[in-house]
């Protein structure tokens, strides 16, 4: 005979006897009720696998995209890193490039400070020399004698 609890074997024998129930038939549904309760029970341990299983697939599968996704995310880091320092090697050689045309600008600068003393050298000694009256605009300035 299936195993059932005392007090519930008592409940159902004591009912039985006010439906008018015989001892066989209570055999049979108690028979009955323990083959229910073993059924749900194998029901339940069979949805239990199920779920542990469909749970271990998914964590597999979160585990690989996760993976998945670290990895990409190293590989742009890497890239930006790259991309970075390009950025930053052409900075660089733009401020050395400014800094060579600045130095040549300050070299043609003082060259032609240069030639302009020179010039103005030579315009005054021709001026002594052919002694021609000094410029209107000096006259104006008040340089005249």
């Amino acid at each position: 005979m299936p195993k059932i609890n005392p007090f519930v074997a008592l409940f159902l024998s004591i009912a039985a006897l006010f439906v008018g129930l015989t001892v066989p038939m209570f055999v049979v549904i108690l028979g009955e009720i323990s083959a229910l309760r073993t059924e749900m029970r194998g029901e339940v341990g069979s949805l239990r696998t199920e779920m542990r299983s469909a749970i271990g697939s998914l964590r597999t599968e979160m585990r690989s995209e996760i993976a998945t996704v670290r990895g990409e995310i190293d590989s742009l880091r890497t890239e930006v890193r790259d991309e970075i320092a390009a950025v930053r090697g052409e900075i660089a050689a733009l401020r050395e490039e400014r800094r060579s045309e600045v130095g040549d600008l300050h070299s043609q600068l003082g060259d032609m400070g240069e030639r302009m003393a020179r010039q103005e050298g030579m315009l005054a000694a021709v001026v002594a020399v052919v002694d021609l009256p000094a410029p209107p605009d000096a006259e104006g300035a008040g340089s005249g004698p």
